[in-house]
């Protein structure tokens, strides 16, 4: 699995890998630019995923992202 900071969050390398393919062939057929089709794509997943979640797991990716920012600070 995936985590990103500041904005971003998480995706599953599945995810991920099957939105990076949706790019290629947006790129290829012309229909969206690769980055729009992506960006789509990957904003989708999180969506469900976020429906997905249960309110222990929200926290603890509250909390682990608290924890990078002060880290990273």
């Amino acid at each position: 699995m995936a985590l990103g900071t500041s904005g971003c969050s998480t995706v599953t390398t599945g995810q991920t890998d099957h939105c990076i393919e949706q790019a290629r062939n947006a790129d290829v057929h012309g229909v969206y630019s690769a980055d729009e089709q992506l960006n789509a794509c990957l904003e989708t997943n999180q969506l469900r995923r976020d429906k997905e979640k249960t309110k222990g797991e929200a926290f603890a990716e509250d909390v682990l992202i608290s924890v990078i920012d002060i880290i990273t600070d």
